[in-house]
């Protein structure tokens, strides 16, 4: 390019060529203000020739650009934002060359603007592909250490919620055997509020059930508008729902919300998606590996189980068989030296011997017929105050005639479980509370009842506590086990089998017990259950 040496040289330079380039470009005088631009700037910056004529050219630039607009011997580039007259920012790569005149006259700035937002816009799509790429691969390696399907979810939604503006984040998975959803882990929710999520519905009914059924991926980019999404939380913007698949089914699903005004979009669907596969395949060989541990876990419960039963039956019904058969010996022996008064004495002795043995065999199969297995009940909806009235009635307290004050708990919410067991394990602590009462001038029974977190999950305990005789400390280790009787309770009847039946029958509902008790000052036995709130 050349100067032209005319009077008015400065603006003469062959500006024919700058307004018909497609390239924006722009010329600047010594002072660094702006003496032209052309068409191609004027459609890049959204402003007009007239609008730049004599403003600064350091006022296209939103950021610091040194050297550019000014005069220097010789060329500049770089990166610089460059405003737009929209408002908008645009980044360009900017190319400055200063012409000299040697005649002593004004030296000129031609600057040169390529746009480079759409490789920008490229390059951060490429950026973004590439750290969730990176994510999901640290997500699959991190979540196939966990062997707990909590802990795995709530590693999961959390990295969801670093990638993406999550507000809350569910996982639901699905019962195979009911067809219920029910909701694993919640993100950003507190667990104090967790019950007023809970889903437990039919697949057929809400939106969750279709994205099971369909094993497709739902957006909903407003769920204030759409009916079918209303039990969302208020304040929400966009809802992602992901089916969870393993082996070609879906076992539940991956729920996102955003906060408003954020929306997901299509890239943030594969992603989800694509992390559901993950998630899917991981939960279904946690569970898988869970129930394969449980069936281990019982299995040596119930083999313990058998060498227990074998171990009561050769040592604590021996006594009884070594007694019926001493006096069976004795018949046969000197049946012609004893009297007509001491044979019946000693038939008299082998039958009650005999049937206190039976008896024995029979509390000992119900103590361990529950935890081998063989009670087939199907769960129901179980009403626990119901329950605990019974269970007073056939441990034998009739309310007005009995001296013993009973205070129960109200509210008790009803449990999906099975009745029959929640009845022995209140008539046994009942009946032991009321047998062994012992002369309390104000006799008491208290129930207590609270649900509380156990090993990340809900459980209910119940506290039956009572003011009685009391077990000495060196009797309560072993007061679980069968035919176990504190000291000077022969006239109080009894096996001895109440508690070991308590703690057999809790445990094979995977809940636990424990008893405290003090000679003279009363027991109390707490005991809980992990069963679900009906409803």
């Amino acid at each position: 390019m050349t100067l032209n040496r005319a009077d008015e040289y400065c603006y003469h330079i062959d500006l024919s060529l700058l307004k018909g380039s497609p390239v924006p470009c722009y010329l600047a005088d010594t002072e660094g203000k702006l003496t032209f631009i052309n068409p191609a700037m004027e459609s890049l910056i959204g402003y007009s020739l007239e609008e730049c004529m004599g403003q600064p050219a350091s006022t296209l630039w939103s950021d610091a650009a040194p050297g550019i607009g000014t005069i220097d011997p010789g060329s500049w580039q770089g990166t610089v934002h460059v405003r737009s007259g929209k408002g908008e920012e645009l980044l360009g790569q900017v190319t400055t060359t200063t012409f000299h005149d040697p005649g002593g006259g004004s030296d000129i700035v031609l600057g040169t603007i390529a746009d480079l937002s759409p490789y920008q816009s490229a390059l951060d799509t490429l950026r973004s592909r590439n750290d969730r790429l990176g994510a999901l691969a640290s997500i699959a390696a991190r979540i196939s250490v966990y062997g707990d399907t909590r802990q795995l979810a709530r590693e999961a939604m959390q990295a969801v919620a670093d990638l993406l503006p999550v507000k809350n984040a569910f996982l639901i998975l699905l019962d195979s055997v009911t067809g219920q959803l029910a909701l694993l882990e919640g993100y950003n929710i507190p667990y104090q509020e967790m019950d007023r999520y809970h889903i437990e519905t039919s697949w057929e009914d809400c939106l969750e059930g279709r994205v099971v059924r369909e094993k497709g991926a739902i957006l909903i980019e407003d769920v204030s508008a759409d009916p079918q999404a209303v039990h969302y939380e208020v304040g929400s913007r966009s809802l992602g729902l992901i089916p969870l698949l393993s082996r070609d089914r879906a076992i539940g699903v991956l729920s996102v919300t955003t906060q408003a005004p954020h929306s997901l979009n299509q890239e943030d669907m594969e992603f989800l998606v694509t992390l559901g596969s993950q998630l899917g395949i991981a939960l279904e060989n946690t569970r898988l590996i869970g129930a394969l541990r449980d069936s281990n876990v019982r299995l040596q419960q119930q083999n313990q189980d058998l060498e227990e039963l074998l171990s009561v039956i050769s040592h604590d019904l021996r006594s009884p068989l070594a007694t019926i058969g001493g006096y069976a010996s004795l018949l046969m022996k000197k049946a012609e030296k004893l009297s007509v008064e001491e044979k019946i004495n000693f038939a008299e002795i082998i039958f009650r011997k005999t049937k206190e043995t039976s008896r024995r065999f029979d509390d000992l199969l119900d103590v361990f017929r529950v935890s081998l297995g063989q009670e087939k009940d199907e769960a129901v909806e179980v009403n626990p105050e119901q329950v605990i009235g019974q269970a007073l009635v056939e441990a034998g307290f009739v309310e007005g005639t009995s001296p013993v004050r009973v205070d129960l708990p109200q509210g008790v919410p009803h449990f999906i479980g099975y009745p029959g067991h929640l009845m022995l394990i209140f008539t046994n602590l009942f009946s032991n509370a009321l047998k062994f009462m012992g002369n309390q001038a104000e006799p008491r029974v208290t129930v207590d009842y609270e649900p509380t977190e156990s090993s990340g999950r809900m459980v209910h305990r119940f506290i039956v506590a009572d003011n009685g005789m009391g077990i000495p400390s060196d009797y309560l280790p072993n007061i679980f086990r069968p035919f176990t009787r504190g000291p000077s309770v022969e006239d109080i009847p009894g096996t001895g089998v109440g508690l070991a039946s308590v703690n057999r029958i809790v445990r094979s509902h995977q809940g636990t017990v424990e008893i405290k008790s003090t000679a003279g000052e009363g027991t109390s036995v707490t005991f809980t259950l992990p069963w679900k709130v009906a409803g």
